[in-house]
């Protein structure tokens, strides 16, 4: 959409919107997981009145596109919970963000050591194109 005023053009940009099915989440969370999740955001709203961990995680999810792996996410909440550390205004968001960041690339981590085991253990693609084919390519 083009608005011209006096010898300039303005172009006002609209928001490309997302048509079809949602893409599939990179780490899937089971049923048990968003129960503990529940349960866990009533803890730490009791540690924090301000905090909300839906909402941190909803967040998350608009500023990186995939929500944080729910078994890291539920990992640092216990074991923020169990040392009942003392946080200023804003300073639980501020040490989740941090440690979910640091756990999320751990899992990145881990998952792409284990694509690539899987890859050396695959056969390599010469060894499957069929041998006829081969010797008619060297005539």
């Amino acid at each position: 959409m083009k608005i011209k005023t006096k010898n300039k053009i303005k172009i006002k940009s609209k928001c490309p919107k997302k048509q079809g099915k949602a893409a599939p989440e990179i780490f899937p969370i089971t049923q048990e997981e968003k129960e503990q999740l529940g349960i866990l955001a009533i803890k730490l709203h009791t540690i924090d009145k301000c905090f909300n961990l839906h909402t941190f995680l909803l967040r998350r999810k608009k500023l990186r596109g995939r929500f944080p792996p729910a078994d890291k996410v539920i990992a640092i909440c216990n074991s923020l919970l169990a040392r009942r550390m003392n946080f200023h205004k804003h300073g639980l968001w501020a040490y989740l963000t941090t440690a979910v960041n640091k756990e999320e690339s751990m899992s990145f981590a881990e998952r792409n050591i284990k694509e690539g085991k899987d890859w050396k253990g695959m056969q390599p693609i010469g060894s499957l194109i069929n041998e006829d084919l081969l010797r008619q390519g060297e005539k």
